[in-house]
C-alpha cells in the first residue's frame, strides 16, 4: 500500500528544483491543488490535508511530504525539466485568472483530453468511399467533413 502511494507520487507530481531557500528541500515533486484535497503521508496511515489552491510537495529523499501556499512555492521554486515548467506556466496562468477546472483529472494525458474525439475515430462507411474517391479525383481534403 505504501509502494502504491509513493508511486502515485512519482507519476502524478512534476519535478521543481530549490533556488532561493536552503532550508528547504532541494529537489522535489509537487503538485497544485485546485480543491481541497487529503493524501497519504508515507510509511503512515496519516493523511495531510492541503487546503485549496495550494502546492503539495514530495521530497523522497526524506519521504517526506508537506504543502505550502502558491506564493511561497513560486518565490522558492523553478521547474526541472519542459513537462515541470508547461504544468507550471499552466497553473500560473489558471491562478492568475481564477480558473478551476470543476473535475480535474490528473491521470489523463492532455494530448488525448484535448484531441481525443479527433483520434482513432472511426468514419461511417459511405464517407470512407467518399474520401477514397477525393483522394483518386485529386480534390481538397477536409477531414472533417468525412466525420
Amino acid at each position: 500500500m505504501y509502494n502504491d502511494t509513493m508511486n502515485e507520487y512519482k507519476d502524478n507530481f512534476f519535478h521543481f528544483v530549490n533556488y532561493s531557500f536552503s532550508k528547504l528541500p532541494t529537489n522535489l515533486m509537487a503538485k497544485f491543488c485546485y480543491d481541497d484535497e487529503l493524501f497519504q503521508i508515507p510509511n503512515t496511515e496519516a493523511y495531510l490535508s492541503v487546503d485549496k489552491y495550494n502546492w503539495v510537495l514530495y521530497d523522497e529523499n526524506q519521504n517526506n511530504l508537506f504543502s505550502m501556499t502558491n506564493d511561497q512555492f513560486i518565490d522558492i521554486y523553478l521547474a526541472a525539466d519542459k513537462k515541470s515548467q508547461r504544468y507550471l506556466e499552466f497553473i500560473a496562468d489558471s491562478y492568475l485568472n481564477d480558473y478551476s477546472p470543476d473535475k480535474f483529472d490528473y491521470n489523463f494525458v492532455l494530448y488525448e483530453e484535448i484531441f481525443g474525439d479527433l483520434i482513432e475515430k472511426e468514419a461511417p462507411i459511405k464517407k470512407r468511399w467518399k474520401l477514397i474517391l477525393d483522394l483518386f479525383m485529386k480534390k481538397r481534403i477536409y477531414i472533417s467533413k468525412y466525420f
